[in-house]
């Protein structure tokens, strides 16, 4: 019996092999410098650089040191001669933002890194913090069964759903994940219809479909598993692959019969996790998924259209400060406070030859026993 085994994705996903990093050591002094001469006292200042971005975070001793510090964005400005410098107050700090491009951030990168490579679930690469740390949203975690994606449309919220698809398309063989890829005139999937695992359709009434195609799906699993005394997927001693179903445009499939497909996404979200059914929801306008966010554990928000719908997310107006094109706030279940992270860049020839190279690895005969865990090994590998 032929294996198959996974491509070898270094090959053609670009990735860094050496960051541009800059030193930010003398700003900090001019930094303290003109906080003493303004009369304002700070307990402390960290500083995070990133390859979006360095990020200064000041804590106040007072609100009154803290409404100084926001005042003085005209003199950060002239410190790091930029003009596009951020400066906000949340949760009791300050934080004064520095943007640079020179350092972007590729699929690559994330996908090269040991959290991605030692991972024994479901990783979705989502961004690089700003300690240059790779960042995924494991599907099988109990806390992050599923990913709410928000933010503008031309954020990059396109570019970010190819990454999602790409990172848990190349960590896993056919028979184990298949993806259900619902998308429109904005974001097509239709580059992944030649594999085998997957499933795309283009306009709403095929996202509609395909949503009450995963709910009948998850019914039959149930009493699967009901009738093998099994409480969830991983319990079943036999195979049954997860599958990603991947919604592009929300707002468009909620605008018409909103109660009953409220009713079908809501059955998803609740029952799927057990029977190893994941939802990626991308919503423009995240109130139009008001009922369903209590599902969601796990956000992405980029840049938002209003102010306010910033707040609906993130508690905070933290999005709507966002400047750059890739630049997110995740939510996942786990930190308080929202983290901030740099997209990944693909390229439609990088996808173009990742569909190419699994099409061929799902064709291939082989009689060798891949090196890797197989993804129900890594799975029970937790326990």
């Amino acid at each position: 019996m032929s294996e198959y085994t996974l491509p070898d994705y270094t090959g053609f996903l670009r990735y860094h092999t050496k960051w541009n990093r800059k030193n930010l050591g003398p700003y900090e002094e001019e930094l303290f410098e003109l906080f003493g001469e303004n009369g304002i006292r700070c307990q402390k200042l960290v500083k995070l650089q990133g390859p979006a971005m360095t990020r200064f975070i000041v804590t106040p001793d007072s609100r009154a040191d803290q409404k100084k510090l926001c005042g003085l964005k005209p003199y950060y400005k002239v410190i790091f001669e930029r003009k596009d410098v951020t400066v906000y107050p949340h949760k009791g700090r300050t934080y004064i933002d520095v943007p640079w491009q020179s350092d972007a951030v590729w699929l690559g990168d994330l996908l090269v890194s040991e959290s991605y490579t030692t991972s024994r679930g479901l990783p979705a690469a989502v961004g690089m913090s700003l300690s240059r740390k790779g960042i995924f949203v494991d599907l099988t975690d109990i806390a992050t069964p599923h990913l709410l994606v928000s933010g503008s449309r031309s954020e990059g919220i396109g570019t970010f759903l190819h990454g999602l698809v790409l990172s848990l398309l190349l960590n896993h063989r056919p028979g184990d994940v298949s993806f259900w890829l619902c998308g429109d005139a904005s974001v097509s999937f239709s580059q992944y219809s030649s594999l085998s695992n997957v499933r795309v359709c283009e306009d709403e009434p095929g996202t509609r479909k395909m949503i009450k195609d995963a709910l009948s799906l998850i019914h039959r699993r149930l009493d699967l598993l009901a009738r093998a005394g099994c409480e969830s997927i991983y319990d079943y001693d036999r195979s049954m692959d997860h599958i990603i179903l991947v919604i592009n445009d929300g707002d468009a499939l909620l605008s018409h019969r909103r109660r009953e497909i409220s009713r079908i996404l809501t059955d998803l979200l609740s029952f799927g996790p057990e029977t190893g059914v994941h939802v990626i929801f991308h919503a423009e306008h995240p109130a139009c998924a008001a009922d369903l966010l209590d599902f969601f554990q796990a956000i992405a928000c980029f840049r938002t259209a209003s102010k306010e719908d910033s707040v609906f997310l993130l508690g905070s107006d933290l999005a709507w400060h966002l400047g750059g094109r890739g630049e997110l706030y995740l939510l996942d279940g786990y930190h308080e406070e929202p983290r901030f992270l740099q997209g990944a860049g693909i390229t439609f020839l990088e996808i173009k030859r990742a569909v190419q190279e699994l099409s061929v690895h799902s064709d291939q005969i082989s009689g060798t026993v891949p090196q890797s865990m197989g993804f129900w090994q890594k799975l029970f590998a937790r326990v």
